[in-house]
């Protein structure tokens, strides 16, 4: 992330307290609310802090006209091209793990940030003011709070969502392992009291005498055991995913060697004894940021995934230019009521595999060699362009690197039917007589 974006503190500019008679703070107006195409709908419940755009206010809006109006059979793809999904996920699992009283899950529009992120086209939620967090009167705030409140729309939209609720969840139970637990937090706690409590017993200005300052060190640790226990008392929290181990990335070069350039590689992983899959997803990424893209893998012996059924699964990843920077992981779907999902990387898009395909690119000729592709998703017709108008042979490759569909003669800025090409993503390749260029679309 860069400082190029557009950045507003959603905060309402005017409330009273909440209850009859009294605003709700921001609940239902800086909560990601569509409140219309108009931007001065938006200006007395979010304070523009920094753009370099002529119009920063049609992102958020569209934004919050997708997170709002789509039907949820198309929500996941369909939000995943104007918000970091995932990154929102381990926002809102964090606030109310947490139970931050001044936020945007509590407040639903106080002291909170929304960032457009250049680098991606997306918006994101950002902490801010976390000073009001971990209060043993809060201990058993739902892991799914907000969530039925249509006011809160990022709770009650994407934790509605069956798919964006597991992923959630799995975000959840992750924190609960590595972090949020009395072995990482209570030894937390003791290290930062040992470093301040000297001082602030010192200190002849403190607001609290020391007593209740020792008292708060122990109800901190005790907010934690409870907190914790509240999770894993909740039967959505408490359940088993499956045991992803062994993932391997196996390229021209062999297992973990770049790949050369426009040669597809193979990611195999294993699904340990224990809770079986039903599914098992690979997503990856080009570049170092931007959305990912899911592709199915299989355990049927025809995917470099050795024999059949054997717990190994298998898919590729289309090849890339030279030089182009390549992020993946893996998603495991349970067989279980509640399709328990689990990651390798634990952390999701934000904690991936990596490779990069061999040769280096000047980033001049980088740009140069991309694909410029309209509507973004298309439906039935699309037109693709180079940056030069260059015309050549086109070819049109499904996720897994099968050729689908070849123009011989492609006159860049013509349209190409695609209705007979079912939802998905897809690889493009334009050869022409200054080099081969590609990109990406996705048909809806």
């Amino acid at each position: 992330m860069t400082n190029d974006g557009s950045s507003w503190r959603a905060e309402k500019e005017s409330f009273g307290p909440p209850g009859p008679g009294g605003d709700p703070f921001g609940a239902g107006s800086c909560s990601l609310n569509y409140l219309g195409d108009d931007s001065t709908d938006y200006t007395d419940f979010y304070q523009l802090k920094f753009t370099e755009k002529e119009n920063p206010w049609e992102d958020l809006i569209h934004t919050a006209d997708v997170l709002n109006n789509t039907p949820d059979a198309t929500l996941v793809d369909t939000l995943n091209d104007v918000l970091d999904v995932d990154r929102t996920l381990w926002y809102l699992a964090l606030e109310i793990m947490f139970s931050d009283d001044d936020s945007y899950v509590n407040k639903g529009g106080m002291d909170y940030y929304v960032y457009w992120e250049a680098e991606t086209d997306r918006i994101i939620p950002m902490e801010y003011d976390g000073n009001s967090c971990m209060s043993a009167m809060h201990y058993n705030w739902s892991p799914f709070y907000k969530a039925t409140d249509v006011d809160f729309a990022l709770l009650n939209v994407m934790l509605n969502n069956d798919v964006l609720r597991q992923r959630y969840l799995a975000h959840v139970r992750t924190i609960l392992s590595e972090t949020f637990n009395e072995d990482y937090l209570h030894t937390y706690i003791d290290d930062m009291d040992a470093r301040i409590s000297s001082l602030y017993n010192a200190d002849p200005k403190k607001i609290y005498s020391f007593v209740q300052y020792n008292a708060e060190v122990d109800e901190l640790k005790d907010f934690v055991s409870d907190r914790y226990d509240y999770y894993f008392d909740n039967t959505e929290v408490n359940r088993t995913g499956c045991s992803i181990v062994n993932t391997t990335m196996v390229s021209d070069g062999g297992e973990w060697m770049s790949p050369t350039a426009w040669l597809p590689v193979t990611v195999t992983t294993e699904i340990s004894d224990g809770v079986t899959a039903q599914e098992v997803h690979l997503y990856y990424g080009s570049d170092v940021v931007g959305r990912f893209y899911m592709t199915m893998m299989f355990d049927d012996g025809a995917h470099n995934d050795g024999a059949a059924s054997d717990g190994i699964w298998g898919a590729d990843i289309p090849g890339m230019s030279a030089g182009t920077d390549m992020r993946f992981y893996i998603e495991a779907v349970s067989t279980d009521a509640f399709h328990t999902v689990s990651y390798d990387p634990a952390g999701a898009e934000h904690d991936v595999f990596y490779y990069q395909v061999a040769g280096n690119v000047a980033i001049q000729d980088y740009t140069q060699q991309q694909l410029l592709v309209a509507p973004v998703p298309a439906t039935n017709i699309m037109t693709i362009q180079t940056t030069q108008s260059e015309n050549g042979e086109l070819r049109i490759f499904d996720a897994t690197g099968n050729l689908l569909m070849f123009l011989h003669d492609y006159q860049t800025g013509s349209q190409i039917g695609i209705s007979d090409l079912p939802q998905g993503c897809y690889i493009l390749q334009l050869a022409t007589t200054k080099g081969i260029f590609s990109g990406q679309c996705i048909k809806m």
